[in-house]
C-alpha cells in the first residue's frame, strides 16, 4: 500500500475553561479518524495495526502495546486552566499507565498582556508546598511569564503550570491524560460540584528545584532554517519559517513525522506525487515509508516538526 501524507478529522472537546481541538489522538474515546487520500474513514489505531513498519518504521516499537505516543492539540483559553502538573514516566508507570506526560507550548495567540505559569519563583521543600497550598497562598510561588504570538515553552513533567486566558496555543504532548490539579479558583463542573484536586499526588509528581526561570525557549525567528526547540527522549520538535520551497529529505529516518501548521499555509508533495495542503491550525502525520517531503509555502508557512529519536 503506497503511504502519504495523513489528515485526520479534527475532535473537538468543550472545556470548563474554553475548548480544545486534538488533530492526532490515538487516546481512548478519542481515536483519530483520516480524513483524506485512501485510508479515509480508517482509525489511527487500525492504520497502525495494518501498516506497522510503512508506518511507525522497521525499527520502531511504538504504538503496539501502548498506543500512539504522541498527542497533537491546539488549545483555546478563555479562561485561565487550573495549576496542575504532570507525573513522568516512572511515576505515571508506577500507577499502572503507559507513560507520563512531557509537553511543549507554541504561543499561535494571545490577548494583550495575556500571561501563563511555568514552574516556581523560587525551590520548595515538600513541606512549604504542603504550607502554601494549605492557607492559599500558592500561587504566590509561581513563575509568571506575559507572552506573545510565537513564544515556546517547554513543561516536561513535574513542571507546575497553567495556561492563562485570551492564550491560543499549538501543544504537543505524550500521549497522556493524567493531570494532577493543585488549585481551580473554586470551579464548579456542569453538575454543579467543585472539581476534584489531586494536592497529594501534585506534591509527588513535582520537581521542588524547578526555579531556573528558562521554560520560555529563546531562538532567532529566522526564516528558511530549522530552529530546534525541544529535544528529548519522549519527542523532539523544531520550527520551521519558510519563505521559500524546502524538500525535507526523510530516506535515512525509520520512523513517523507530524507537521503541525501554526501560521500561513503551504503545499506538500511526496516522493509519490501525492499533494496535500497544510493550513494554519492543521496537522498531517507522515509515515516512515516516504522518502521525502517537498513543501511549497504560500507566501509564508511555520511548521512545528516532532518526531521521536
Amino acid at each position: 500500500m503506497i503511504m502519504y501524507p495523513i489528515k485526520f478529522e479534527p475532535i473537538y472537546i468543550p472545556r470548563l475553561w474554553g475548548r480544545e481541538l486534538w488533530l492526532i489522538s490515538d487516546m481512548p474515546g478519542a481515536v483519530s479518524v483520516v480524513a483524506n487520500g485512501t485510508f479515509k474513514g480508517m482509525t489511527l489505531d487500525h492504520l497502525i495495526q495494518e501498516h506497522k513498519e510503512a508506518f511507525l518504521g522497521k525499527g520502531n516499537s511504538v504504538g503496539t502495546d501502548s498506543g500512539f505516543p504522541l498527542l497533537v492539540k491546539i488549545l483555546e483559553a478563555e479562561q485561565t486552566l487550573s495549576v496542575q502538573v504532570h507525573p513522568d514516566d516512572v511515576m505515571a508507570r508506577a500507577r499502572g499507565e503507559a507513560r507520563g506526560k512531557d509537553e511543549m507550548w507554541y504561543v499561535m495567540e494571545a490577548s494583550e498582556r495575556s500571561a501563563l505559569v511555568a514552574g516556581l519563583k523560587h525551590p520548595l521543600s515538600h513541606q512549604t508546598y504542603k504550607e502554601l497550598v494549605k492557607d492559599g497562598s500558592f500561587a504566590e510561588a509561581l513563575q509568571y511569564y506575559e507572552v506573545k504570538a510565537g513564544d515556546v515553552f517547554s513543561i516536561p513533567a513535574g513542571r507546575v503550570h497553567a495556561l492563562g486566558s485570551g492564550i491560543k496555543v499549538a501543544e504537543i504532548q505524550q500521549a497522556s491524560d493524567t493531570t494532577f490539579r493543585i488549585y481551580d479558583y473554586n470551579r464548579r463542573d456542569k453538575d454543579g460540584n467543585l472539581r476534584e484536586l489531586h494536592v497529594e499526588e501534585a506534591g509527588e509528581a513535582m520537581d521542588y528545584e524547578d526555579a531556573r526561570g528558562d521554560a520560555r525557549i529563546d531562538y532567532p525567528h529566522q526564516t528558511n532554517i530549522a530552529q530546534p526547540l525541544v529535544s528529548g527522549s519522549s519527542f523532539t520538535t523544531l520550527l520551521y519559517e519558510l519563505t521559500e520551497p524546502r524538500v525535507f529529505d526523510y530516506s535515512q529516518r525509520d520512523s513517523f513525522v507530524i507537521w503541525m501548521c501554526v501560521e500561513g499555509e503551504g503545499t506538500l508533495t511526496d516522493n509519490n506525487g501525492f499533494s496535500e495542503t497544510l493550513k494554519c491550525g492543521e496537522a498531517v502525520l507522515i509515515p516512515a515509508a516516504l522518502r521525502n517531503i517537498r513543501v511549497i509555502p504560500n507566501h509564508s508557512v511555520k511548521i512545528l516538526e516532532t518526531y521521536i529519536i
